[in-house]
């Protein structure tokens, strides 16, 4: 297959289908042995739109859980497919989790462990929006 040089360098990709790459404190995983990358969860603006630094002038932060599971499907180089999509009911967002792909099965499966829903360094206050739901349980 012929192809054109490969050119390092940084490659700002246009995102299609209400993707957004202003998404932050998310569990990211790859798996290259099936060409795919999975973005999970974090937490995102009001607007969806770009995130500054907290007590700027244009503050806009990220306060507001993100519901979505980013996919990137690289099979085909230089036309990697982005899909966006909602996480399932009863599926909470977490911030900072630790995200796993186990080769089980046939696509294999993900794994999402710990995280907070609203923590707190997000605020630029150290203080959780919703203390209850930012504490982390653990397992016995």
């Amino acid at each position: 297959l012929d192809r054109d040089p490969f050119h390092p360098g940084f490659f700002d990709a246009e995102l299609t289908n209400g993707l957004t790459r202003y998404v932050t404190y998310g569990g990211a995983v790859s798996a290259p042995s099936e060409n795919k990358a999975w973005y999970f969860g974090g937490s995102r603006s009001e607007s969806g739109g770009q995130i500054f630094q907290p007590g700027a002038d244009n503050a806009t932060n990220p306060l507001y859980p993100s519901d979505t599971l980013i996919t990137l499907d690289f099979n085909r180089e230089l036309a990697e497919k982005w899909s966006n999509s909602t996480l399932p009911p009863g599926t909470p967002s977490r911030a900072n989790p630790s995200v796993v792909w186990v080769p089980v099965g046939e696509q294999g499966i993900l794994v999402v462990l710990g995280g907070v829903s609203y923590p707190g360094y997000s605020t630029g206050t150290t203080l959780s929006l919703n203390e209850a739901q930012s504490v982390s349980f653990q397992l016995f």
